[in-house]
């Protein structure tokens, strides 16, 4: 099997739960941690960042999914994920997710956690929620 199809299958198959371990690591201590989930952006070469979007009819799965997901992880980090799924121009589904990082260290105010496109669909995780369907 050619490696660019190894590559590939693994994007595709990447857990949530090591994706977003993995960037909430790298930008926790940072004074305005964000970072992008999803990307269509084909200059993007993170190898596990998974790049295709879910599609619409896969939406409700992928939501349920990463907010479970983001409440585990804000419970276990101690601290606030808000996270964007936005929708560009007129392409279905998902295009993006933009994932927000806020704690005791960081300088985000409340309105700059929330500012999103009116039209995005906002997941807001803090720290002690429960953690369920």
């Amino acid at each position: 099997m050619p490696l660019s199809k190894v590559k590939t299958s693994l994007i595709e198959n990447c857990d949530l739960d090591v994706v977003l371990l993995t960037q909430i690591s790298l930008r926790y201590k940072m004074r305005y941690p964000s970072f992008s989930l999803l990307t269509s952006d084909k200059r993007s070469n993170w190898e596990i960042q998974p790049k295709k979007p879910p599609s619409a009819s896969d939406k409700r799965a992928f939501v349920m999914k990463l907010r479970r997901v983001l409440r585990k992880w804000a419970n276990l980090k101690s601290c606030r994920l808000v996270a964007e799924l936005a929708q560009s121009e007129c392409a279905p589904g998902i295009t993006s997710v933009n994932i927000q990082i806020s704690h005791g260290e960081t300088r985000w105010s409340d309105d700059q956690l929330r500012k999103f496109h009116p039209r995005s669909t906002i997941i807001d995780v803090g720290a002690k929620t429960p953690i369920g369907p």
